[in-house]
């Protein structure tokens, strides 16, 4: 059953939005992208055809993942020439729908799938499904709210074509974000880092070293939360050194460390030298050992340090990225004790992030403000719990 009246739709929809802030950066968003157009058909669609039943949260939260999924296939797709118009999962039936290429590389390809009942995923294929095995198994193990969640796997039999569907990060990478913005606020850098190394001691909890950590690897969900994704390089470790062997140096030269340009496999410190590379780009705006040639930026990262006097560096944050790129990798702190670190306990570390800070800077007195705010309501509602309980 479907409302006439169309002032009807405009109170559900406003109130969908007063109920859900959230919006209101998406709007943001939309304009700072040049899309309002799009936004305003969007809404529009609301107006004439939203459903009776539905509550103006649940409206709005559709609303955003809507959204989100124009501004994501319209400023973050490629060509999809090579892929199918649809695939068919073998022994279920399920059939998906290609909507848009994300990524192309060496080994494969990643793009948007919808199944038949409109649930959106993102899907890994690579044209050997004997180059997928060791990822799924080390994936398909692994669960964690920082980690890209492994929703199925199969193997298209007319191709071979592996395919590996995950939860659907509909805003992009942290590299995206940066590419837009330059270097980030300190806030934001603090924040994203936290939940890197959160996903890091996990995996390091499960003895697997992800072995390719950088920005391009870590996904945007919903309230602008991390996930780290793509396990091709992962491997699970164990005694007597806790290392991976490497047959060839693989990965992105900006974000190894120097043990793997020597040649002395990857380990755990091998991930948090990654973290600290990634936690410096975010600050200064460029990678701490880049340089003109690849042999100059392993020359760098295996004999040079860190410049500490860079523009977005500040004492506190140079200390703590010191601690992550110190050259011996037993001298460098496990993903548990960076959590432990002041760098995050003393400093104003926010629960969440407002969704327009993946295109402009937040207000952090405002975002500071809006914390205390809540964790005092949540304090009164603990006290009334407690109240109630003694009478």
């Amino acid at each position: 059953m479907f409302i006439g009246d169309k002032q009807a739709r405009t109170v559900l929809f406003f109130s969908a939005i007063k109920q859900c802030a959230f919006i209101d950066d998406l709007v943001s968003i939309s304009q700072q992208a040049g899309k309002q157009e799009e936004y305003n058909k969007y809404r529009s669609a609301w107006l004439l055809a939203g459903p009776v039943d539905q509550s103006p949260s649940s409206m709005a939260l559709c609303l955003r993942r809507g959204l989100s999924e124009k501004l994501s296939m319209m400023s973050g797709s490629i060509s999809a020439e090579g892929l199918p118009d649809d695939m068919v999962r073998p022994g279920k039936g399920t059939r998906y729908r290609v909507v848009h290429a994300l990524a192309r590389g060496t080994f494969g390809q990643c793009c948007v799938l919808k199944d038949d009942e409109g649930r959106t995923y993102a899907a890994k294929l690579l044209p050997r499904a004997e180059e997928a095995s060791t990822e799924l198994d080390l994936h398909s193990s692994l669960s964690h709210p920082q980690l890209v969640r492994l929703v199925d796997a199969f193997i298209l039999p007319e191709s071979g074509t592996s395919v590996s569907l995950m939860e659907y990060c509909p805003f992009g990478t942290l590299m995206d974000v940066v590419t837009r913005r330059g270097r980030l606020t300190p806030v934001e850098a603090r924040y994203y880092t936290h939940q890197v190394v959160t996903g890091v001691k996990y995996l390091h909890s499960k003895n697997i070293v992800h072995g390719d950590l950088k920005p391009a690897n870590l996904f945007i969900s919903d309230w602008a939360r991390l996930k780290i994704g793509d396990f091709g390089l992962s491997a699970r470790v164990g005694p007597p050194d806790w290392r991976a062997e490497v047959s060839r140096v693989a990965g992105t030269p900006n974000y190894m460390a120097p043990e793997i340009f020597l040649g002395l496999g990857r380990g755990f410190p091998g991930d948090i030298w990654a973290i600290g590379c990634i936690l410096f780009l975010l600050l200064v705006g460029k990678p701490p050992f880049q340089r003109a040639t690849l042999m100059d930026t392993a020359r760098s990262v295996v004999r040079a340090g860190f410049r500490r006097c860079e523009a977005g560096l500040t004492r506190q944050s140079a200390a703590f990225v010191a601690k992550l790129l110190d050259k011996r990798p037993e001298a460098r702190p496990s993903a548990a004790t960076l959590l432990a670190d002041s760098y995050f306990t003393k400093y104003f570390l926010p629960p969440r992030l407002p969704l327009i800070a993946l295109y402009n800077p937040p207000d952090v007195t405002k975002l500071a403000k809006r914390c205390a705010l809540t964790k005092k309501r949540k304090c009164n509602v603990t006290k009334s719990k407690k109240t109630i309980k003694k009478l």
